[in-house]
């Protein structure tokens, strides 16, 4: 939650296996929390290039979280 590296390999790691056509995975915001997962998780995404697969995310936060 406050460093994505470990969620950024394991998602990449998912991503390169070709048998798995979708991940899902939880996003926490607030206090404690990485300052910009969403520009994590995107980052990881652009950079898988021509891999086709859904990524899906639940959003826990509030409008009112940093």
């Amino acid at each position: 939650m406050i460093d994505p590296a470990s969620r950024n390999e394991l998602l990449v790691r998912a991503l390169r296996e070709p048998g798995v056509a979708a991940v899902l995975f939880d996003v926490v915001i607030g206090h404690g929390a990485h300052s910009d997962p969403g520009g994590e998780i995107a980052q990881v995404l652009a950079g898988m290039g021509e891999r086709k697969a859904v990524a899906v995310a639940s959003l826990c936060g509030t409008e009112d979280d940093p």
